[in-house]
């Protein structure tokens, strides 16, 4: 497959490229980046593995033992400890979730339920969140502003500013 990635390179190379050494070196180039990602693509699977077998072993296993032995917690020769904690957790379905609040708050629960509202303004529109965070605070709230540099935003400046040569004043 080597060779034929190689001709190819050969082939689609653009006739300013005279030199059949600079299309080998490219080739062999991109032949060693593909097996570099597929390695890692292979690692990152492995390590998900691994840590899915710490979980179990951790999340269950132990806990299991040491309650079957009736342990809460075991001391180790280097001094460090085991114990064993009930966690509690949940998760509420997409689907049920009006449902869910509507008992949380009949329930007298309501303050675990996070409420955010997200505004976003775009181009010269400062003044308009400045004006909505000065509402919301009139209101008694307090608004959080996030100002960001959205990437793409940041590499079409780059790009502008490459092509005209001029230095970005950062």
């Amino acid at each position: 497959m080597s060779e034929d990635l190689q001709q190819m390179f050969v082939e689609d190379a653009p006739q300013q490229v005279n030199e059949l050494n600079n299309v080998e070196s490219l080739s062999s180039y991109v032949i060693q980046l593909q097996k570099l990602e597929d390695e890692i693509k292979a690692d990152e699977e492995k390590l998900k593995q691994k840590k899915e077998a710490a979980d179990k072993i951790s999340e269950q296993v132990i806990p299991e033992i040491m309650e079957s032995m009736k342990l809460k917690t075991m001391k180790l020769h280097d001094g460090s400890a085991i114990e064993v904690k009930e966690i509690y957790s949940a998760t509420i379905p997409v689907d049920k979730r009006e449902g869910a609040f509507n008992w949380l708050r009949n329930n007298d629960l309501g303050d675990l339920i996070k409420n955010e509202i997200t505004v976003s303004f775009g181009r010269n529109e400062d003044n308009k969140a400045r004006e909505y965070a000065n509402l919301a605070e009139s209101n008694g709230y307090q608004p959080q502003q996030k100002l960001e540099g959205r990437t793409h935003d940041s590499q079409s400046i780059v790009q502008r500013t490459s092509r005209r040569e001029t230095r970005l004043a950062i």
